[in-house]
């Protein structure tokens, strides 16, 4: 990637990124902007609005209500209501609204309520959640989609950081590791409790085999026991999720942190396997089909960012090994950004609808570069592109982002945005802190 050290405007956002940054254990969390500051005070009162309509729809009893039903067709979904609640949790953290935090801890509360318990293949104690469809069955006896579970689950970790209450910290971490144990472990009853999921028991969901080692698999997927490698499960629950609970687990030196350090790390190797020498994309993958290139190319890149993004956060020995992911991808990001700012087509709506996550990989690759020139104490450029294509898309929300791209109408488009601002605002924020 070319860098342009002799650019003002550069040295600015890489000025801003480097002396803002606090490094701890090994992370960085930069804690200014990289956007100028008129942008930066327009995205933050956008976020603001935004926030506040999230607050009109009950998202912490984990049912949401007040909504546009024509636009969504679910309101129990665990992975949308989860980011909804995660953004509630980011805002927090930059703004300090207490409101916010009180409902993204009751939308935790309700979450991990929801959980199920089961004894595993090993005679564990391990618990999953059902993904909050077909909307005719109890939250128990719906899918166990292992994609959107680790989407849910990483949300988590933000209420284990923030909550004051010993106890609800306690639970919060309880909760994950159950669900840790449940994905390598398994359940030692068919369909884990429910016919609807098919015959099968589990001995875990990790993928043993040479092709897809350490790779994670969906769960149970149109009515039979999935195991070949999922990309977005992988992404969602073997590295973001894995990523966070890593985190929590070092900070107590539990030695559990191995085995989860170990999911992270194959997770992450598997996601570097895929991508394209080509141009830099991912294929979606799923119950051994053969990999598509072309239906969900940005779904796909925005569960990878969040995998990425929580990996280079949390353990700074893995990130070398994301540098195959970020550089080619963040070339392909930069080149494929339409005229109007954003990612994708309304001609594709369920891939656009989680494609906003993807501008988080150039918030990455801006905040690896600031990094970088801390712990080697030299001048390392950002790319200006990124900051350019990072204005070029806020600018876009601002004039587009209520209306044809559906924030604060579609659920799943909010949840996203809302993540992607607040990782722009506050790089890091959405993710938690032993």
């Amino acid at each position: 990637m070319t860098a342009v050290k002799s650019s003002k405007l550069l040295t600015f956002f890489l000025l801003l990124l480097t002396t803002s940054a606090e490094i701890t254990n090994n992370n960085i969390h930069a804690s200014s902007s990289i956007l100028p500051p008129d942008v930066t005070k327009s995205a933050t009162n956008y976020l603001n609005n935004l926030t506040s309509w999230i607050m009109t729809l009950d998202v912490g009893s984990g049912i949401i209500s007040n909504y546009n039903t024509s636009s969504n067709p679910l309101n129990t979904s665990i992975f949308i209501n989860g980011n909804l609640a995660r953004v509630l949790l980011g805002s927090y953290k930059l703004t300090g609204n207490i409101d916010h935090l009180h409902e993204g801890l009751r939308w935790c509360d309700s979450f991990i309520n929801s959980q199920v318990d089961v004894i595993t293949s090993k005679g564990s104690h391990g618990g999953y959640w059902g993904a909050g469809y077909p909307e005719s069955v109890q939250l128990s006896q719906g899918e166990i989609y292992l994609g959107d579970t680790g989407t849910a689950a990483t949300a988590l970790s933000i209420c284990h950081e923030l909550t004051s209450n010993a106890t609800q910290r306690d639970l919060y971490e309880a909760a994950m590791k159950k669900y840790f144990i449940f994905v390598t472990e398994g359940c030692n009853q068919p369909g884990c409790g429910a016919s609807r999921r098919g015959t099968a028991s589990s001995s875990g969901f990790v993928n043993t085999s040479a092709s897809g080692g350490g790779a994670i698999g969906c769960g149970f997927y149109k009515g039979h026991l999935s195991t070949c490698p999922y990309v977005i499960a992988t992404a969602t629950t073997g590295a973001a999720f894995a990523g966070e609970l890593l985190s929590i687990l070092k900070a107590t030196n539990d030695p559990t942190s191995e085995e989860c350090y170990s999911m992270a790390k194959s997770s992450i190797e598997y996601i570097a396997s895929l991508v394209s020498p080509t141009n830099g994309t991912l294929p979606y993958q799923i119950d051994c089909d053969a990999p598509d290139w072309t239906s969900w190319p940005l779904d796909t890149l925005s569960y990878v960012t969040e995998g990425a993004t929580s990996i280079w956060i949390h353990s700074k020995e893995l990130r070398p090994k994301l540098t195959g992911v970020m550089n080619q991808t963040v070339e392909w990001l930069l080149a494929n950004q339409n005229e109007e700012g954003y990612w994708g087509s309304s001609s594709h709506a369920a891939d656009l609808q989680r494609s906003p996550r993807v501008a988080t990989m150039l918030s990455l690759h801006a905040a690896a570069a600031a990094a970088s020139s801390l712990e080697e104490e030299e001048e390392v450029a950002v790319d200006p592109r990124l900051v350019h294509a990072l204005v070029k898309y806020v600018k876009f929300i601002l004039k587009s982002g209520d209306g044809k791209y559906g924030v604060k109408d579609i659920l799943n488009t909010s949840g996203f945005v809302g993540l992607a601002l607040l990782d722009l605002l506050e790089f890091g924020i959405t993710f938690g802190r032993p």
